[in-house]
């Protein structure tokens, strides 16, 4: 019998428990790190790991819920685990939805490739980090931190109603950060080659490159400001796909409400759609089915500027009586496109009179989701000028985001490498005074 067969076995076997969800991962890895130029020290060292971690909820027999976490020790300890969650037990009727069997759709997620990288060749890693060292140097860069890794999971969620998904995944990644000014990562299910990994860094590289160079300081007023798709879906994922959460929607907390979803309501520029999509072939965010057990399928959320459907789990779902929906697991599984032309961004560069490229954020989390007003900064920001990019500049910038998105002004534009896109708009831009050496 498996680990999650004996799980199983013992929650089912106590004489309190009606239904349960049991949800479990477990995951092998390598990884290896640079930090501050040094490879594998104690901050990042050479890592070989094999990890297991889930999930319970359990209905008692008087119709009360627990829920509780589970890792590789828990079926030792799993007697004192239910008694606890016995006693913590509460009251929530609609979160007790318990799947039986799902018939799911299954896309290639598992690469034998990433798998003989962690089982054979985790040597092979150290040809990424080497790879990075090289590029740091090539672009004046001193101080290099970053990380590359490989993992393989399974997934499985089971139920007292006869659930039993399993699904088998890889994954590999990278990280860099030149100077501790500006990185990137990212994630594939296969390893990438080495060509691709240098492409990426030199794209990094230029922008890089152009912080060096100093731009223009000490002005404010309106400015066109365009967001790097690294930014631009950070307040795509804050502002949108936040306010989307059925949660949010039917407690009143969100900028839409249950009204503006049964009408349909207009809330983007009309040329403007947000999509989601788990079941794309080896995508790095791709998956079969929900932690709930919910089989994935492709979900529009806003189609050509109006509200279609919230982001609803199990339990939203049958308190707002809709269907439950796949939510996106990581930016690989949001399309957010527009049915008008979408520049490269060697097209768009030449077009801009003046403007700020803004590409690190801070100051997100302070925001008020509901309102879709921003004041932010971006301490690494280019100053572009007659479709030329100047140099670096601090930047504050302020505006409405949801009014930005309604606006003509509105562009989405593409970055090579990037699956986001970034955004082009108008908003108030401060470029911090530079201090006279």
């Amino acid at each position: 019998m498996s680990y999650l067969d004996d799980l199983q076995a013992a929650i089912a076997a106590h004489p309190d428990v009606a239904d349960y969800r049991i949800t479990l991962n477990e995951r092998r890895g390598v990884s290896i790190g640079i930090k501050d130029n040094q490879v594998g020290n104690v901050y990042n060292p050479f890592t070989f790991s094999a990890v297991t971690s889930g999930s319970f909820l359990i209905q008692w027999r008087d119709g009360r819920l627990s829920r509780g976490s589970l890792d590789g020790s828990s079926l030792e300890q799993i007697g004192p685990i239910l008694e606890v969650a016995r006693q913590a037990a509460y009251e929530d009727p609609d979160a007790a939805v318990f799947l039986g069997p799902q018939r799911v759709t299954t896309v290639p997620l598992f690469s034998t490739e990433t798998a003989s990288l962690i089982d054979e060749r985790p040597g092979d890693l150290l040809h990424v980090i080497e790879l990075l060292q090289q590029q740091a140097r090539r672009i004046g860069s001193t101080i290099l931190s970053g990380s590359v890794g490989a993992s393989i999971s399974r997934r499985m969620v089971r139920t007292s109603r006869g659930l039993n998904l399993v699904e088998d995944t890889t994954s590999f990644g990278y990280s860099y950060y030149f100077d501790g000014i500006l990185g990137d990562g990212f994630l594939s299910r296969a390893p990438v080659s080495l060509e691709e990994i240098e492409q990426q860094t030199q794209r990094t590289g230029a922008f890089f490159a152009a912080l060096k160079r100093p731009g223009r300081s000490g002005m404010s007023g309106q400015l066109q400001l365009i967001l790097h798709p690294n930014v631009a879906y950070q307040l795509v994922d804050f502002f949108i796909l936040g306010n989307l959460q059925g949660s949010l929607v039917y407690h009143g907390q969100s900028a839409f409400s249950r009204a503006a979803f049964q009408e349909g309501q207009r809330v983007l520029r009309e040329d403007l759609t947000l999509a989601v999509d788990p079941l794309v072939q080896m995508g790095p965010g791709s998956y079969a089915f929900t932690g709930e057990g919910v089989p994935a399928a492709p979900a529009t959320y806003i189609g050509r500027g109006r509200l279609e459907q919230p982001i609803l789990d199990l339990k939203y779902a049958r308190k707002m009586g809709l269907p439950p929906s796949s939510p996106p697991s990581n930016a690989y599984t949001v399309n957010f496109f527009s049915q008008r032309h979408m520049p490269d961004w060697e097209e768009f560069l030449p077009q801009i009179d003046e403007a700020i490229l803004v590409l690190s954020l801070l100051g997100l989390n302070t925001q008020e989701r509901s309102s879709g007003m921003f004041s932010l900064t971006g301490p690494q920001a280019l100053y572009i000028r007659d479709g030329a990019v100047i140099g670096h500049s601090k930047a504050t910038f302020r505006g409405s985001f949801f009014e930005a998105l309604r606006s003509e002004e509105l562009q989405l534009i593409r970055f090579a490498g990037q699956h986001s896109p970034g955004l082009s708009m108008q908003a108030h831009v401060t470029l911090e005074q530079r201090d006279e050496v």
